[in-house]
């Protein structure tokens, strides 16, 4: 009878440990950052190296005439501390010669080669072909001394994608990957994977080499990272609003992925559109277009949401 009770007792303690180690091993919300001012909707995250300097993009949507879609740079005080952050610099990124006018770009993400001297703005065109548009930094991850230099067009690659929503580099810039759902009334979730001939140039030498369907995970995927090795990838959904946290048992190769487990964002804010973590993976962060702001959360097991 009593080796029957021990056995109960130590049931009931596997059960409740499960319960316990998985909510302290969820990302803890520590403060959310307005961001912006006012326009029509934020987009892009991404950090610097260090995490003193934030980065997000806006889309102005207002008709026929030049639009003013804007890249913003804010300085952090405090590294990886959102509450310290200030605006710094913004640079006016729809350039008319290469977009148009109108709503012929919505610029989805940003992100920098490693020494932060080149610049790529996902564009989401609103046209039939979709690219990435590429520029020059005399001063590393300082955006007021950026030159536009040229724009890749995805259509180029032998891809078909004409709703662009995120793009993201491994950690040598031989390989990118480009997330999009093609048509938002098809919702074609897809990760596109390209490999570079010359790290992070995209003037030549980029080749298609797969597009992952995601649609079993994703209703709407608006954003994808990777840890610091590519054994692992996150993506967030702007309609179920969850970040997804897959397992890639060959590093950056998605073809590989598996998932390991979500979290829900929908308490904080209702349009996920980029995720981003801190240089060691011990905080997360994702920008929401709802409330346009950034949400920063401490995660107790580094790089891991789950």
């Amino acid at each position: 009878m009593m080796s029957r009770l021990i056995k109960i007792f130590y049931i009931i303690l596997i059960f409740i440990s499960s319960f316990h180690f998985k909510a302290i091993a969820e990302p803890t919300f520590v403060q959310s950052k307005s961001i912006n001012d006012g326009r029509d909707g934020a987009f892009g995250l991404t950090f610097n190296n260090d995490g003193t300097k934030m980065y997000n993009t806006s889309s102005e949507n207002h008709g026929a005439a030049p639009q003013n879609d804007l890249l913003y740079e804010y300085v952090l005080t405090t590294a990886y501390d959102i509450s310290t952050a200030t605006l710094n610099n913004t640079l006016v990124i729809h350039d008319t010669t290469l977009d148009g006018n109108g709503d012929a770009m919505i610029p989805t993400q940003v992100v920098f080669n490693n020494d932060g001297t080149i610049m790529f703005i996902a564009n989401h065109s609103n046209n039939a072909d979709d690219y990435i548009n590429y520029w020059d930094l005399s001063t590393p991850f300082d955006i007021s001394t950026a030159t536009l230099d040229n724009r890749l067009s995805l259509d180029s690659t032998g891809i078909v994608e004409q709703r662009l929503n995120s793009i993201a580099f491994n950690n040598d810039g031989t390989r990118l990957f480009a997330a999009g759902v093609n048509r938002h009334t098809k919702a074609e979730d897809r990760i596109h994977e390209f490999t570079l001939d010359t790290p992070f140039d995209l003037s030549s030498g980029v080749t298609h080499v797969n597009t992952e369907d995601m649609s079993s995970y994703h209703s709407y995927i608006d954003g994808v990272t990777f840890n610091y090795n590519g054994t692992k990838m996150y993506t967030i959904d702007n309609e179920s609003n969850q970040i997804s946290q897959f397992k890639l048992t060959t590093p950056y190769d998605v073809s590989t992925l598996s998932l390991e487990g979500t979290y829900n964002i929908n308490s904080h804010d209702t349009e996920g559109r980029e995720v981003a973590f801190s240089n060691d993976g011990s905080k997360m962060f994702f920008i929401g277009g709802n409330n346009n702001k950034v949400f920063e959360f401490n995660l107790s097991c580094n790089w891991s949401i789950i």
